[in-house]
Order: structure tokens, then sequence, then C-alpha cells
């Protein structure tokens, strides 16, 4: 019995060893798959980086080989025109310098300084202005509603046809006019109202109409920040000063110095400019002026002289629109046609 037992013990034994055995070994055929695996993975990451680097190496050199053949291949068609540009940028850098020594010697050798306009004209122009602006007041209470008052000034106006009639081209020479905004900012209410009354392009902020005379009339706004070439400056034949519409709030423009002070500036600026490139310019300007006064009559009788408009140069003669919804699209339209008229025609009738 005894040596049952014993026997049966040491064969439980004996197995007991052989599954620890067999456990043992499976466990380090396990880690030996995984250690395999893990290499595998490693040298299989690494070889696929390598391809992968070795691909988009390959396609940017492909990549790069296409880009410089489209450049080369692009350098070479658009040289012709480069060198146009540059041959035209050169003429007219040499035409504005032969233009502007002319001017010098001109001026060095006349008797008399030409001025824009006599003093007197230009006060009677105040009075003008303030008569018309009471006159279309009146002409519309008899003939035009309120309510057709206000939609004319967002309806928009092709000036195009008002301007061409009275223009004098030369029969040689070119057939193109310009008229210029002027505004303080692109940004501006008063910009997008001209914008839209004007029927501008959004992108160029300018509107170009052809005639079937070969005559081409463009308007378009500009500010201080615009860049202006030679061509438009010799193109442009009148100027609307739009006079800024912001305020400081509660003030009169009867007692805002500030507000004056930075719109001569402004002109100044713009003469300046255009005078750098003609000293000898003379245009037209319509300022059109937006009032927040309670005095309106003394306002625009200032205008002149806060502006400093007997002092400058550049204009020949100006007109005054007082920018009021009743009266702005009749009033527009009157002042446009003599803007281009004046432009056509400048006589000086001062010395």
């Amino acid at each position: 019995m005894e040596r049952e037992l014993a026997a049966q013990k040491a064969a439980e034994a004996e197995a007991l060893k052989k599954r620890q055995q067999q456990e043992a070994e499976d466990r380090a055929a396990r880690l030996e798959f995984q250690r395999r695996q893990a290499l595998i993975n490693e040298l299989t990451h690494s070889l696929a980086q390598d391809v992968m680097e070795t691909v988009v190496i390959e396609e940017v050199k492909v990549a790069s080989m296409s880009t410089m053949y489209q450049s080369r291949k692009l350098k070479k068609k658009m040289e012709p025109y480069l060198d146009l540009a540059r041959t035209r940028i050169h003429r007219q850098r040499h035409l504005a310098s032969e233009r502007k020594y002319l001017h010098q010697l001109v001026d060095r050798f006349s008797k008399h300084r030409s001025k824009p306009s006599c003093k007197a004209i230009k006060q009677q122009r105040v009075r003008e202005s303030l008569y018309l602006e009471k006159r279309m007041v009146y002409e519309n209470l008899k003939r035009v509603s309120v309510q057709d008052s206000i939609a004319a000034v967002w309806q928009f106006e092709n000036y195009a046809q008002l301007i061409h009639p009275v223009l004098q081209f030369s029969s040689s020479g070119p057939k193109e006019w310009q008229l210029w905004i002027h505004v303080e900012n692109l940004l501006l209410e008063s910009t997008k109202w001209f914008a839209h009354k004007f029927g501008l392009d959004t992108e160029f902020g300018r509107r170009v109409e052809r005639s079937e005379d070969g005559s081409i009339i463009t308007l378009r706004t500009v500010s201080p920040q615009s860049c202006l070439y030679s061509k438009a400056i010799d193109e442009m034949g009148g100027i609307i000063f739009s006079l800024s519409e912001t305020r400081t709030p509660g003030t009169d423009d009867t007692n805002n110095p500030k507000y004056w002070r930075k719109e001569k500036e402004r002109l100044d600026q713009m003469t300046k400019q255009l005078l750098e490139y003609n000293p000898r310019i003379r245009i037209p300007i319509i300022i059109t002026y937006w009032p927040q006064t309670d005095y309106l009559e003394n306002a625009v009788q200032e205008i002149p002289n806060l502006l400093g408009l007997h002092d400058n140069l550049l204009i020949i003669d100006y007109h005054l629109i007082i920018m009021d919804p009743a009266t702005i699209a009749g009033r527009l339209s009157e002042e446009i046609v003599w803007l281009a008229s004046t432009s056509s025609n400048i006589i000086h009738t001062c010395t």
C-alpha cells in the first residue's frame, strides 16, 4: 500500500515537473516570437521610411525640374514684354524729365505767374452755389416729391453721357479724358455712395466708357494712398474733391479748425503731387460738402478761406455742392456738365 502511494506521488511530481518545464518552454518561445516580431516590424518601418524618403526626393526633383523648366519657358516668353515695359517706363521718365525742365524754363522767363482765378470770382462761386442750391430746392418742391428726391440720390447715373457732348477733343490728339473723385478714405460711406452713384467697379474703383467716335471717358476714385501714374494725370480733366463726412460728434463746422486743417492738408498734398508732375497744370474742381452745422451759409462762405483756394495754383475755377439729399441728384449733374465744359475751354480770366 505504501509502495503504491509512493509511486503515485512520484508520478504526480514527475508530471508537475514536465508541465512546469513545458510552460517554461512555451514562455521562452513566446518571448522569442515577440522579439523576432518586434525586430521585423522595426526593419519594415525603417525600410518603408527609406523608400518613402527616396520617393519624396525623386518627386521633389521631378517637380523642381518641371518648375525650373516652366519658369525658364515663361521667362523666355515674357522677355519681349518685359523689354517693352522697361522701354516704356524709361520713355515716360525721360518725357517727364523733359517736361519738368521745359516748365521750369518757361516759369523762369515768364513775366507774370499765372493764377488759378481771381479772388472776386471765387467769392462769386460761393454766392452762386448757395443760389443754385436754393433754386434746386424750390424747383423740386414744384415738380418732385420728397420720396422721388430721396430715390434719385441712390439711382445710378451714367455721367459719361453728360460729359461727352461738351468735351472738345483735338482732331489729331488723343481722345481720352478722366474725372477723378478725390476722397479721404476708400472705406468711407461717402466713397461707397460715389461708387454706387457713378457705377464704379469694385476692383479698381473706376468706370470706363467708350464712345463711337473713339473717345474714352474714365471716372475713378483716388485717395491720398493711391499710386498715380503719368497717363492718368495727363488724361485728368477735372476733380470732384469730396470733403470728409467724418466729424467729432456734436461739433459744428463753423467752429472746427481741426477738421478744416486736415481737409486743407489733403487738398494741398494732392495739389503738390500734381504740380510736381506738371507745374503748369490747371483744372476746374467741384467741392462736395457734407454739412454738419446750424449756420450753413456762414460755413459755405468760409470754405474758400479755410481750404486756401485763393492761393491754390492748381485750381483754375471751382464750384461748391452742398450734399443735401433733396438736391444732390440735380446739382451733381449740373456741376459735372460745368466741369467738363470748363475743362475743354480753360481760360485764364485773371493775370
